[in-house]
């Protein structure tokens, strides 16, 4: 019996999609930045984060193809949990349904913007152990 991955919600081509204004950027980072990178950047790095499945490695070298900039995976990790925690804060049970739709349409949005595919149902980052590098 083969197993077969599980499926994939493709995300809208880059053609159909508007680049998303730098407010909007600035509504999903919230208070997060990350260290000589801009709130699309930032955006870019926890789109990814939230909505791949990606491992913090896997991210990091993709961010380095995607945007020209290094970020170690224990940066990645740090700043995704570090996002997650902040959108817990305000609510007991995390953000409403409301408000993780309208933050999951921006992030398919930039996503579709480097031809990522999202998969809505991985283990978020911050369920995995957080990496070390050596050396």
């Amino acid at each position: 019996m083969s197993v077969l991955p599980p499926p994939q919600i493709s995300a809208p081509s880059p053609s159909r999609i508007n680049p998303a204004p730098t407010c909007t950027f600035s509504k999903i980072c919230g208070g997060v930045d990350i260290s000589g990178m801009d709130k699309r950047e930032t955006a870019t790095v926890l789109s990814i984060a939230h909505l791949t499945g990606w491992s913090a490695e896997l991210i990091a070298n993709k961010v380095y193809d995607y945007l020209g900039t290094n970020i170690s995976p224990e940066k990645v990790w740090d700043t995704y949990k570090e996002w997650e925690d902040a959108r817990n804060e305000d609510h007991l049970d995390g953000p409403t349904l409301v408000e993780e739709v309208k933050t999951n349409r921006v992030m398919v949005g930039i996503l579709g913007e480097h031809e990522i595919k999202p998969y809505f149902s991985a283990r978020p980052l911050s369920r995995t152990p957080r990496p070390v590098s050596i050396g």
